[in-house]
């Protein structure tokens, strides 16, 4: 089993602003738009559902998705793990009280562990 990364480790990582800015051209260049971390978050959270939403989504489904999208990066990081139960995921690690910076600095980490694969796949 692979030990899992400190939270700061992640954030404090000085290899961060390069995968970061490798998953930005690649999510640009896959969907022709500069992506946001909300944005790729919406998209995980769609693939975390196995693609399952409506076209026209409402506010608060674009909402779930973004969460659905958190804590499917966050479980990468082994913050979260996958249940049976509502809402279909647990905390299974504690992250410590985080400024804005370092959370947004977490998710980006979160979310370019999440995407390495396809962008080592789909060139």
């Amino acid at each position: 089993m692979e030990s899992l990364p400190s939270i700061e480790s992640l954030i404090l990582d000085p290899e961060l602003d390069a995968s970061w800015a490798r998953t930005c051209a690649w999510a640009q260049q896959r969907f022709g738009r500069e992506p946001s971390v909300e944005s790729l978050l919406f998209l995980i959270g769609i693939d975390s559902r196995d693609g399952d939403f409506e076209v026209r989504l409402k506010k608060e489904m674009k909402q779930d998705l973004i969460m659905e999208g958190t804590y499917a990066v966050l479980a990468g990081i082994g913050v979260y793990a996958r249940t049976d139960q509502p809402p279909g995921w647990s905390r299974i690690r504690t992250v410590p009280v985080l400024s804005e910076e370092d959370q947004e600095r977490l998710l980006r980490a979160a979310i370019a562990r999440y995407l390495a694969p396809l962008l080592q796949t789909d060139h």
